[in-house]
Formats: structure tokens, C-alpha cells, sequence
């Protein structure tokens, strides 16, 4: 993926309802692979029917997607805001220069709160997902920030301002009744202060709650992390030269009659492909044959006719070279 692809996919709605900001600059390498895409029908409620009832909605997902990145260090990422300010701000002067550096610095750091602790800026980081929303790229991102949406900014102004209101005007009628009594006018005013800490608790509350879900989203797509993914990736290409082979052979069998040639056989594997999975292949043939060339089980004919054994003599053949596959003799005791 291009980063015009990445932003594009980072800047779209979230299915999950999810508002999540990334910094792009932070990464020294950044790189995003996908390998198929389709699409997945889930049942959702909506405004529209009022909750009432659920609607099927078609979600664009990456069937597997690999993520590679590395962090600048913080010195790196520092310098490059603050020459990004110099270049703005040309005439300023070493002291303003200084408190902007500390400023930004101290935003590089909070950026990268969340990340666990002996991270060395220094590691590259390898991600592997599977089914994932297209519009729920930026989750996967470690130095995502999770904001609230328009929608909860306008329920906790009025929930909260609401309710900050009415403790306002009722500590100050308590403060005009209680003005002559020290403990009522102490106990209107704590009131007036626990009714402000629960609205911001509100607002915290309402963050953990995505966060939460963010997590939980994540727990599921996930496939393999780090060297982990290397191992995935290696397994996965092992499978299709396999696969290669097996598909060489088993149309070489089991059509002997129609006498294959590279081409017929290619276009055959091609067509079953299409029409078993509704997928458009590029089928290596010349892959595929060359295995089976390799492992003695194919031999060429006149006019470029590609037979193989069948399966009894090809069964012998493989188990005899899997059985001479390590050639190890036990060292002879000294006389």
C-alpha cells in the first residue's frame, strides 16, 4: 500500500464507531502489504430504524494484511519539529527556541506513553492480520490516540453542563441558607466538587470504553507478531509451492486422456481456479512443472505432452527420496 493508500484508509469512518488519530511522521520505516480483499456481511442497528431492528451492511476486509514499522527516535522526531518551527518562525530567538523544544519534546514522549516499557527505538516491528475492515487501518497502529467522537462531545457537554449547572445553583442556594453555619456551606461546597469530578469521569469513562474496544477488536485479528510472522510468512509460501504441484499433478492424472500440453494445462488450472473459488489466478505452471520434473514424476513427449506416473509408482518414487533425504551413517567403533 502506497501512503496515499494508508492515509485514505486511516481517514475513513470506523465500522467499530471508533475515533482513532495516528501520527504517520513518528515512523522512520513504515510498509503495508494485503493479500486478498473482500467482502463481509454483518448485522448491525441503526439510527435509521430507530434501534430497532438489525440491517445487513457489506464491510470491505483485507483477508491478511502485514505491517511492518520502525520508530524515528525521539532526537530524530524532535529535530524535525523544531526545524519545521524554525523554517515558520525564522527570526525567533535562541530562548523561544529553547522552551519550544522542551514543549515538543515533552509532545514526542506523551505520544509514546502507551508503549511497552524497554521498547528500543531501535526494533522493527512485525504485525500480521487477518478479516480486517479497511476502514480500521489506524487501529493497528501502536501510537494510535483514541478520541471522542462529535456525537459524545455533544451528550457529555449536555449531560455534563447540565448537571454542572444544577449543582451550581443548588450549592449557592445552600451557601445563602447555611451562610451562618460553617459545616452545611464545607458539605455545599464538596457536594458542588463531586458533582465536577463525576462529569469528568464521565469523559474518562466514555475513553476507556473504547479503549476496550479497540482491544478487544484487535485480540481477534490478530494472527502473529514479530519473528512469529516470519514463521507465518514462510509456512504460507511453503503451502502454495506445494499447492503448485499438487494441482500440476493432480490435473496431469486424472486427464492423462487429454494429453496437456504447458499451455492447455495452465489455461485448465486457471479455469478451475475461477470457477471453484470466483478468483482470478495467475497459475505458475512452469513452477509447477518444474517440480515435478525434479522429483521424477513427470516426463515430456513429443510435441510437448506432459504425462506423469501414476499415483503408486510416484508414491514409491517420493518415499524413496524421502527416505534417502538424510544420509547419515554411525561413525564404526575402533577396533
Amino acid at each position: 500500500m502506497t501512503n496515499e493508500d494508508i492515509n485514505r484508509a486511516i481517514s475513513a469512518d470506523s465500522y467499530y464507531g471508533l475515533n482513532v488519530w495516528v501520527d504517520l511522521d513518528e515512523f522512520e520505516k513504515l510498509v503495508v502489504y494485503f493479500r486478498g480483499s473482500a467482502m463481509r456481511v454483518d448485522h448491525k442497528r441503526t439510527w435509521q430504524s430507530l434501534f430497532l431492528s438489525k440491517k445487513a451492511i457489506e464491510i470491505p476486509i483485507y483477508k491478511r494484511l502485514f505491517l511492518l514499522l520502525k520508530f524515528k527516535t525521539e532526537d530524530q522526531r524532535v529535530d524535525e519539529l523544531l526545524k519545521k518551527w524554525e523554517a515558520d518562525n525564522p527570526e525567533s530567538d535562541p530562548e523561544t527556541k529553547n522552551k519550544f523544544e522542551k514543549k515538543i519534546r515533552k509532545q514526542v514522549q506523551k505520544s509514546r506513553q502507551n508503549l511497552p516499557e524497554g521498547l528500543s527505538e531501535e526494533q522493527v516491528f512485525l504485525k500480521l492480520f487477518k478479516d480486517l475492515p479497511r476502514t480500521d487501518l489506524e487501529m493497528l497502529f501502536p501510537n494510535q490516540e483514541v478520541r471522542l467522537k462529535l456525537f459524545d462531545k455533544i451528550k457529555l457537554a449536555i449531560t455534563g453542563g447540565g448537571g454542572t449547572l444544577f449543582g451550581i445553583f443548588t450549592t449557592i442556594g445552600k451557601v445563602v441558607a447555611a451562610a451562618a453555619n460553617p459545616v452545611l456551606l464545607i458539605g455545599a461546597f464538596v457536594g458542588l466538587i463531586a458533582i465536577i469530578v463525576r462529569q469528568i469521569m464521565n469523559i474518562f469513562n466514555q475513553r476507556t470504553k473504547y479503549m476496550m474496544t479497540l482491544s478487544r477488536n484487535l485480540y481477534f485479528h490478530n494472527l502473529d507478531n514479530n519473528v512469529g510472522v516470519m514463521n507465518y510468512l514462510i509456512d504460507l509460501a511453503e503451502e502454495e509451492e506445494g499447492k503448485e504441484a499438487i494441482l500440476a499433478y493432480f490435473f496431469l492424472h486424472t486427464h492423462a486422456d487429454e494429453n496437456f500440453t504447458k499451455e492447455k494445462l495452465d489455461r485448465k488450472i486457471e479455469g478451475y481456479l475461477k470457477s471453484k473459488y470466483g478468483t482470478d489466478i495467475d497459475f505458475e505452471v512452469d513452477d509447477g512443472i518444474r517440480k515435478l520434473r525434479e522429483e521424477g514424476i513427470l516426463r515430456e513427449e513429443e510435441g510437448g505432452i506432459l504425462k506423469v506416473l501414476d499415483l503408486q509408482a510416484a508414491s514409491a518414487i517420493l518415499d524413496k527420496q524421502w527416505d534417502n533425504f538424510f544420509n547419515f551413517e554411525a561413525p564404526t567403533k575402533p577396533e
